[in-house]
């Protein structure tokens, strides 16, 4: 897994898209290899992954 978003891995939940410095995030991981390969973009809300899924678009 690859962070995706500001320092704090947070994207707001307005935000109509989302852009990775690919070049900037291997500067800052040396260490880590990046694979040349489809990668596959994940997101949920604060109570993660394993939350019951809900169609339609939560009041405000």
């Amino acid at each position: 897994m690859y962070p995706v978003g500001s320092t704090v891995k947070i994207i707001p939940g307005m935000a109509t898209s989302v852009v990775r410095g690919m070049y900037s995030y291997r500067q800052a991981h040396t260490k880590t290899l990046l694979a040349q390969a489809p990668y596959t973009l994940n997101a949920w809300d604060k109570r993660g992954p394993e939350a019951p899924k809900r169609g339609g678009i939560p009041a405000e």
